[in-house]
C-alpha cells in the first residue's frame, strides 16, 4: 500500500501561482483558437484559450462534454495544430526536437479506451513500453508494479475479456508505463469504483511529488479535482477561471468546486477575450478573425515561463535504428493479432479456392441438356429411287435419297440438345411461350427431297422457291437468351457439316467441296483444340486471380485501417512518436507476410488443380501477383484513411472494385468497349496486370517488354500513387 502522498495545495504554492511570473511552466498555451466551418458558419472549438500548467503539478481541466477539453489536450500532445495561438511544452513547440512531444516526453491516455481487444494485458503494456524504447528488465518490473497497483487482472488475460473499468485502468497504465515528464489523461477515472479511484489519485500524487511528473487530467467528477494542485473551468472553448482549488473556493465563498463552477457560469466571468463582436459577413469574416487572432498572440521568450530542458530522445540519438525498431514493434503487433484470428486466416485462404472452383465449374462450359422441340412433318421413306441428273459427269445409274431428318437427328450432339418430339409447330411454339422448351427445329413436308436437291444441284437457278423452302431447316427460339440460341444454331451447323460429309461419298462428291472455303492456320499463341470451354476459362482465370488478390489485399487493408482509427489507436501511436510513414510501412510488411503466401496458394491451385497452363516463368507470374497485393494494400490504406467510417468504406470499396472488375477486361475483351472508354480501362489498377499475367500463363514465348512489362509498371505506378495519396491524407488529418 502506497503511503498517502501530500497533494493538497499549500499556501506557498497558492502565493506563487498568484504571481505566474514566478512559476516554472511545463505547458503554456496563449490565445489558442481552433475553428471548423467557414464564412458565416465559422464555429469555435477553442476561443482564445490560455492555460498555464506548473511543472510537477496535477492540473485538473474541468468542463461539460463538448466544451473543447479533448481538443486542447490533442494540441498539447502534438496530435493537432491550432488555427492560431502559442503552445509551448517545457519551452519547446510541440513536434520540435527536445520537446519530447510527440514521443517519450508524453504519456497520452485518450478519452476512448484505445486498446487492442485481441492482445493480452502483458502484450498491450509491452507494446507501448517497447515503442518508448524501455529496457526489457525495467519494462517487466514496471508491468508487474502497475498490474498490482491498479488491480489489473491476470496479465495473460485478453483485453476483450476485461470489464470497462479494468480496460480503463489498463489504458492508464499504458500512458504512464515509461514515467513521462508530462502525462495527459482524458477521463481516467470513468467507470472506476471509489476505492480504486482514490488509489489512482494516490498514484498520480506520488508521480507528481516524488518523480516530478506534470499531469493534466480531465474528469466529469469535479470534486475529485480538489486533490489537484491547479484547476481550470472551461466552457464553450474558453477558460473561465484558473487557479488552486482552495483559493477558488475561498474567493467565490463556496463550499465545493461544483458550487464554484456554477457561480462562474452564472456570472459569466471569463478570463479570455471574447470575439463575439466580429461581424459575420461572408469572406470578410476570415480576414477579420485572422487580424484579431494575430493581435492577441504575444510570444514571450522570458525564461521564467519555460524550463527549456531538452529531452534526451532515443529517436533523435539514433533515428535509423529507432525507425527500424518501431516498425518491428508494429509488425509484431499486427502479426500477433492476425495469428489470434485463425478463422480470418482460414477464410483468407479458403475464399480464393472456393471462388476459383466456382469459376471453373460454372463459367466457360457449353450449355447442356437444352430442351429443344423437334417437329418433322414428313413420314420416313427409305429407298426412294431417283434418276441420275444429266449434268452429272460421274457414271452411275441411280441412287437412293435417305431420310434426312433421321440422319440429321443422329448427327446432333445429344449432350447439348435434348430433343423432344412434337406433332405440330403450333404445339411447339406454345410450349416455347410457356418456357417448357428453349427452341424449335422445324422440318417441313418434303424436307428430304428438297434438301437432297439443294446439296446435289450444281446450278441453283434450276431450283424453285418451294423446293428451297422445303429443304431448309427452320429454327425458332427466344432471342433474348442469345447465348442458348447461338449454341443451338452452332450445334445444327456442326450436325449439317457431318451430314454433308457422310453423304458426299454416296453422291460421288469430294467432302472438301462441301466445306466453307475457310481454314485456320497454325496459331501464333495457343492451340486449335481448347475443349468444350472454347478457351474461356484459360482466358478468364488470370484476370480473375488478379481481381481476387487485389480485392482481398484492398479489403483487408481498408478494414484494418478503419478499425485502427475507430479504436483511437492512431492517436496513441502518434503520441508515442510513431510517424505516419512508419505506420503505413509496418502495416504493409505485416500483411504482406500472409498475403504473399495467399498469392502463392492461388497460383498453385490454378496451375496444378484447375490445370491452367503456365507456358511462361512461374516466378515472373508470382512476382506480378505480389505486386498486385502491394497495389491492393496501398489502395485499401488510402480508402481507409479517406473514409474511416466503416459504413462509408464498405460502399466505396465494393463499388470501386465492382467498377474495375466490370471494365477491366477480365471476362470480356477490351476491344468490345467503346473506343473512348478503352484508354480509361487500360489505366485501371489491374487491367494491364491481368493482360500481362494472361500472357505469362497461356501465351508461350510472349515477349516480356511488350506484353508482360506493362503489367509490372502499372502495378508499381498505382501502388506508388496510392501510397503517396494515403500519406498526404494522414498528414493532413493528424498533423494539421
Amino acid at each position: 500500500m502506497i503511503a498517502q502522498p501530500v497533494i493538497t495545495v499549500d499556501s506557498s504554492f497558492e502565493t506563487s501561482f498568484s504571481d505566474i511570473s514566478k512559476v516554472k511552466l511545463a505547458v503554456r498555451a496563449r490565445n489558442v483558437c481552433l475553428t471548423y466551418g467557414s464564412g458565416a458558419k465559422t464555429n469555435y472549438v477553442l476561443n482564445n484559450l490560455s492555460i498555464s500548467v506548473p511543472s510537477g503539478s496535477i492540473y485538473g481541466l474541468l468542463g461539460p462534454s463538448g466544451c473543447g477539453k479533448t481538443s486542447i489536450l490533442k494540441i498539447v500532445s502534438g496530435l493537432m495544430k491550432p488555427d492560431s495561438g502559442v503552445v509551448r511544452i517545457f519551452g519547446y513547440k510541440p513536434g520540435l526536437p527536445g520537446s519530447g512531444v510527440p514521443g517519450a516526453g508524453i504519456g497520452y491516455m485518450p478519452q476512448d479506451i484505445a486498446l487492442q481487444s485481441d492482445l493480452t494485458v502483458e502484450e498491450m503494456l509491452s507494446y507501448f513500453g517497447r515503442l518508448y524504447f524501455m529496457p526489457i528488465s525495467h519494462l517487466r518490473s514496471q508491468i508487474e508494479g502497475l498490474v498490482k497497483l491498479l488491480e489489473i487482472p491476470d496479465p495473460k488475460r485478453m483485453v476483450k475479456d476485461m470489464s470497462g473499468g479494468q480496460q480503463r485502468r489498463l489504458s492508464l497504465a499504458c500512458a504512464i508505463i515509461h514515467r513521462p515528464r508530462l502525462a495527459i489523461l482524458d477521463e481516467p477515472t470513468v467507470g472506476v469504483d471509489p476505492m480504486l479511484c482514490n488509489r489512482i489519485w494516490e498514484l498520480l500524487g506520488e508521480l507528481s511529488t516524488k518523480h516530478g511528473m506534470t499531469i493534466i487530467i480531465t474528469t466529469h467528477y469535479i470534486e475529485e479535482c480538489r486533490k489537484a494542485q491547479v484547476v481550470s473551468f472551461m466552457r464553450k472553448g474558453e477558460i473561465l477561471e484558473e487557479g488552486p482549488p482552495n483559493s477558488l473556493i475561498e474567493r467565490f465563498n463556496a463550499t465545493t468546486l461544483e458550487d464554484v463552477f456554477y457561480q462562474i457560469c452564472l456570472k459569466q466571468k471569463r478570463r479570455n477575450t471574447l470575439i463575439a463582436s466580429v461581424p459575420k459577413n461572408g469572406i470578410d469574416v476570415h480576414r477579420r478573425l485572422k487580424e484579431h487572432r494575430e493581435s492577441l498572440v504575444i510570444e514571450s521568450n522570458d525564461d521564467r515561463y519555460d524550463l527549456k530542458e531538452p529531452l534526451e530522445d532515443h529517436r533523435l540519438k539514433n533515428p535509423i535504428n529507432a525507425f527500424i525498431v518501431s516498425i518491428n514493434v508494429l509488425v509484431w503487433r499486427y502479426l500477433l493479432q492476425a495469428i489470434r484470428e485463425p478463422v480470418f486466416l482460414l477464410i483468407l485462404f479458403l475464399f480464393p479456392f472456393v471462388s476459383l472452383g466456382v469459376l471453373f465449374m460454372c463459367i466457360g462450359h457449353t450449355p447442356r441438356d437444352l430442351p429443344v422441340a423437334w417437329v418433322v412433318e414428313e413420314e420416313p421413306q427409305y429407298g426412294v429411287l431417283h434418276a441420275r441428273p444429266e449434268n452429272f459427269s460421274i457414271a452411275y445409274s441411280n441412287y437412293l435419297t435417305p431420310f434426312y431428318p433421321e440422319v440429321l437427328k443422329e448427327n446432333l450432339d445429344r449432350k447439348i440438345i435434348d430433343l423432344r418430339n412434337y406433332s405440330s409447330l403450333d404445339a411447339a411454339i406454345a410450349d416455347m411461350k410457356a418456357l417448357k422448351v428453349d427452341a424449335t427445329i422445324y422440318l417441313k413436308r418434303g424436307f428430304s427431297d428438297g434438301f437432297h436437291e439443294r446439296i446435289n444441284m450444281f446450278n441453283m437457278k434450276d431450283l424453285d422457291e418451294v423446293t428451297i423452302d422445303q429443304g431448309t431447316i427452320h429454327l425458332y427460339g427466344d432471342m433474348t437468351n442469345r447465348f442458348v440460341m447461338v449454341t443451338v444454331e452452332l450445334s445444327i451447323k456442326l450436325a449439317l457439316l457431318k451430314l454433308m460429309n457422310t453423304t458426299a461419298i454416296a453422291s460421288d462428291s469430294r467432302p472438301e467441296l462441301r466445306r466453307l472455303p475457310f481454314e485456320l492456320g497454325e496459331p501464333v499463341y495457343g492451340n486449335l483444340y481448347q475443349g468444350e470451354s472454347f478457351g474461356l476459362q484459360d482466358y478468364a482465370a488470370p484476370g480473375f486471380m488478379i481481381s481476387i488478390i487485389y480485392g482481398c489485399s484492398m479489403g483487408l487493408s481498408a478494414l484494418a485501417m478503419s478499425k485502427e482509427q475507430s479504436d483511437k489507436m492512431f492517436d496513441r501511436n502518434f503520441a508515442t512518436g510513431i510517424s505516419v510513414l512508419q505506420m503505413m510501412v509496418a502495416q504493409t510488411i505485416a500483411r504482406s507476410t500472409y498475403l504473399s503466401a495467399n498469392s502463392l496458394f492461388i497460383l498453385l491451385i490454378c496451375v496444378f488443380i484447375f490445370k491452367i497452363p503456365c507456358e511462361g516463368s512461374f516466378l515472373v507470374a508470382y512476382s506480378l501477383l505480389l505486386l498486385q497485393t502491394l497495389s491492393g494494400q496501398m489502395t485499401g490504406i488510402f480508402l481507409g484513411a479517406t473514409f474511416p467510417a466503416i459504413e462509408n468504406l464498405v460502399f466505396i470499396a465494393v463499388g470501386s472494385l465492382m467498377y474495375v472488375i466490370f471494365t477491366g477486361g477480365i471476362f470480356w475483351p477490351l476491344d468490345a468497349l467503346p473506343y473512348y472508354f478503352r484508354w480509361l480501362s487500360l489505366s485501371l489498377p489491374f487491367t494491364m496486370p491481368a493482360i500481362s499475367l494472361r500472357s505469362i500463363l497461356i501465351k508461350k514465348g510472349a515477349p516480356f517488354v511488350s506484353m508482360v512489362l506493362p503489367g509490372f509498371v502499372m502495378s508499381i505506378g498505382w501502388a506508388t500513387f496510392f501510397f503517396i495519396a494515403a500519406y498526404i491524407v494522414f498528414k493532413i488529418k493528424y498533423t494539421s
